[in-house]
């Protein structure tokens, strides 16, 4: 091994130790779990895997025996692989980043995806005709003609996000548009001149570098943000329970239970847990900082339409059609909704009208659907009804804070009401 060789090992084994020390604090901080800093994660232990790669087939090639025969073949070809990876991991926190002050194109990134899929396919094809590298008689990485290629697939994903960073601008503080500025420029510096001038490997260095950057710059500013966020998201669920427990629905569900007291006391037994179920459910709620289980949410939905069944009888019909519920999602996410459909689309109606909350899978994520067939009303236009609204305004508030979804409204006066909640597959546990 020359000396050449020697120094790509030592600065690609340091910035291996220096991602790792960011895994750690990363493991140790009190975010660790948005889904910024699960992207982030991605991107480090894929830059700390493409940096073994190479170090390790530098470190094994000119040797015979098996192990250095099939080690320098195994060892280039992920390093190859892993550098296109890294590229598309990047355009996922690239895109989770800007979703958290504006709603981005995913056009440009999923052109990058395109690119980076492309790329791995070429650096296969290369493994028949070398067009990118072969390994020789004495089991010597040596470039092929068309390595230039393999470059100017990572400066054209280089280029997509120099458009990218320049078109949200605006809505970035100058040092993380200098960050990324810097992560787009030194990495296409750095692969310029690899391809030209075979020596030292800059360019895993130069993404070592903005991996710190990122972590310094931005992810520790995540952190300050959070914290005001968890007081902001503290007020929400008491605004949102406070919404939700209101006089009139306290004293509609007592005398429903007083009635039944007189009528059917079994039944009347059975709606007191209902209705202990539901204000434990709540207060539950004001306490849990972490996403919940779907199906958790779910039963607190249950025991509130219940006692809304037992106080407007045949009036209320609920239909669930639930195709997906191995997911999490912010605590008072569905139930606000679902009230919302019960207060202002059913219960003012002489024949009453159903309510139906179904899921399902799509490519963005989860999605939760709440409609009712009550009046409607514009969207746009503030309600005159003398009723407080802060429930779906909250709720998609908490959504975008939490765990970067979303909540859509589709209505219109005798059109009903349509609420879909979105959690993105962040959301989502296996």
């Amino acid at each position: 091994m020359g000396t050449i060789g020697s120094i790509n090992i030592s600065l690609e084994i340091f910035g291996s130790l220096i991602s790792f020390i960011i895994i750690l604090c990363l493991a140790i901080s009190e975010n660790r779990h948005t889904r910024l800093n699960r992207l982030y994660l991605r991107v480090v232990i894929c830059n700390i895997a493409v940096m073994l790669c190479d170090a390790l087939a530098i470190a094994l090639k000119g040797g015979m025996d098996p192990v250095n025969y099939y080690g320098v073949r195994i060892a280039n070809f992920c390093a190859f692989c892993l550098d296109y990876v890294i590229v598309a991991l990047f355009a996922d926190y690239l895109e989770a980043f800007i979703a958290t002050k504006t709603k981005p194109s995913p056009r440009p990134f999923r052109i990058v995806r395109a690119i980076c899929a492309t790329g791995i396919l070429l650096v296969v094809i290369s493994q028949w005709n070398h067009m990118y590298y072969r390994i020789d008689e004495n089991n010597m990485y040596v470039r092929g003609d068309w390595f230039w290629l393999s470059q100017a697939v990572g400066l054209l994903c280089a280029a997509v996000y120099l458009c990218v960073i320049f078109r949200y601008r605006k809505h970035m503080k100058k040092k993380e548009f200098y960050l990324f500025l810097l992560y787009i420029m030194a990495p296409g510096i750095a692969a310029v001149v690899q391809t030209w001038i075979y020596g030292i490997a800059l360019l895993y260095i130069a993404t070592t570098l903005f991996v710190l950057g990122v972590y310094i710059v931005i992810q520790s500013d995540q952190t300050r943000l959070l914290k005001e966020k968890e007081l902001e998201l503290a007020e929400s669920r008491i605004d949102i329970m406070l919404s939700q427990i209101q006089p009139h629905f306290l004293y509609n569900s007592l005398t429903a239970i007083r009635e039944l007291c007189m009528r059917d006391p079994e039944e009347a037994w059975e709606a007191i847990g209902t209705f202990s179920s539901y204000l434990r459910g709540n207060i539950d709620s004001l306490t849990q900082e972490r996403m919940i289980l779907f199906r958790k949410e779910l039963e607190h939905v249950k025991a509130y339409l219940s006692l809304e069944e037992k106080r407007l009888g045949e009036k209320l019909r609920v239909v669930f059609r639930i195709e997906a519920e191995d997911f999490m999602l912010p605590a008072l996410t569905l139930q606000p909704v679902v009230e919302n459909a019960v207060r202002y689309g059913i219960e003012g109606r002489k024949n009453g009208g159903t309510v139906t909350i179904e899921t399902f899978r799509k490519e963005d994520g989860v999605h939760i659907v709440v409609t009712d067939d009550g009046p409607g009303f514009e969207p746009g236009k503030p309600k005159q009804d003398g009723r407080g609204h802060v429930g779906l305004a909250n709720v998609g508030g908490r959504l975008a804070s939490v765990c970067g979804g979303s909540l859509e409204i589709k209505s219109g006066p005798g059109a009903g009401t349509g609420v879909t909640i979105i959690v993105p597959q962040g959301g989502l546990f296996k």
